[in-house]
């Protein structure tokens, strides 16, 4: 008889659980995962399996710009395998290359196959971007789509200290909340 080991949605993998109140922990990272119902979609990949192949870059043909790329149909699954909507806006500020488009739309559509939260998007997605195209400066906002009534927009920006920036841009920088812009 085999043991089940539930995906953790958290960290993207098979781990041994302790349940503690009627809920799944994962022992390693101790992300929660409902005892009481698995994923109605079962996941064909998590966010380890993502392609950073799709990416391609060009040259970057002139001096210092800003290019907004904005993404206002990115899906993906969610942490209960449920199809999530969001809309991903993009500040890249290009050193030596820039992105090529279709390669970045491919890249996006992988999502939709695979399980994630909306945090661990956001950070895959600036891991991904710094370290094929190395930009100067990168910003991403992500606003997903209420579920439950509840909205949230996830942000990171590569000036920020803790990004390993100078945080000279986001203090000089007018920042408003989306909501009510």
């Amino acid at each position: 008889m085999s043991c089940y080991k539930p995906l953790c949605f958290t960290c993207g993998e098979k781990q041994p659980v302790r349940f503690w109140s009627g809920v799944t922990i994962c022992e390693n990272c101790g992300g929660e995962l409902s005892s009481k119902e698995k994923p109605k979609v079962p996941p064909t990949a998590t966010f380890k399996s993502r392609d950073t192949s799709f990416l391609k870059t060009l040259p970057n043909p002139g001096g210092p710009i800003e290019t907004r790329i904005d993404i206002p149909e990115f899906t993906m699954l969610g942490a209960k395998g449920q199809a999530d909507f969001g809309i991903l806006r993009l500040w890249f500020y290009p050193g030596e290359s820039i992105v090529e488009l279709k390669s970045l739309k491919f890249y996006i559509h992988q999502y939709r196959d695979i399980l994630v939260s909306y945090e661990r998007v956001v950070d895959c997605f600036y891991d991904d971007l710094m370290s094929v195209y190395a930009p100067q400066r990168l910003r991403i906002e992500a606003a997903f789509r209420p579920r439950g009534g509840i909205s949230s927009t996830i942000v990171i920006d590569s000036d920020w200290g803790v990004r390993g920036g100078t945080d000279e841009a986001w203090r000089s920088e007018r920042h408003t909340d989306l909501a009510y812009e």
